[in-house]
């Protein structure tokens, strides 16, 4: 349903409109998507083991939510806690976003650079740390 919606938003968009940050905004929902597989074989893998990684997710989700950019710009940050800011995973998604449709510019090279980087550390992560503990897996569930 997720590739369905994706390739209709990708017809609309571009057929009948015509803009380019349809697409844009489709190749980043990709590394995105990346990301979130490789986070959920984490800790799904994390999860058979210890059943605090629940409780770990529920400390962390609401630090992440308010530290990342959604509600507050980069702007308005001083240029040395800039830097920082990108330390918060989700940020980089929220920027991209945010250029992409609501200014409808064309994201900053490095934090996509970046941002993929990190989609694509966190796919490999998850898998290989999936696929190494998967037998132990089987025999604790």
């Amino acid at each position: 349903t997720i590739l369905s919606a994706m390739g209709l938003f990708a017809y609309i968009g571009l057929a009948k409109h015509g803009h380019f940050s349809t697409a844009t905004f489709l190749s980043f929902n990709v590394a995105f998507l990346a990301f979130l597989v490789g986070i959920t074989w984490l800790l799904s893998a994390m999860g058979a083991f210890t059943r605090d990684t629940a409780y770990l997710m529920m400390t962390i989700a609401p630090v992440l939510m308010f530290a990342t950019p959604v509600f507050w710009s980069h702007e308005t940050l001083s240029p040395d806690m800039r830097l920082l800011m990108y330390a918060n995973i989700l940020t980089g998604y929220i920027e991209i976003i945010r250029d992409i449709v609501v200014e409808g510019k064309i994201p900053n090279g490095w934090v996509v650079a970046w941002t993929t980087f990190i989609s694509m550390f966190f796919f490999w992560l998850g898998y290989w740390f999936f696929r190494r503990q998967q037998d132990a897996i089987a025999d604790v569930i």
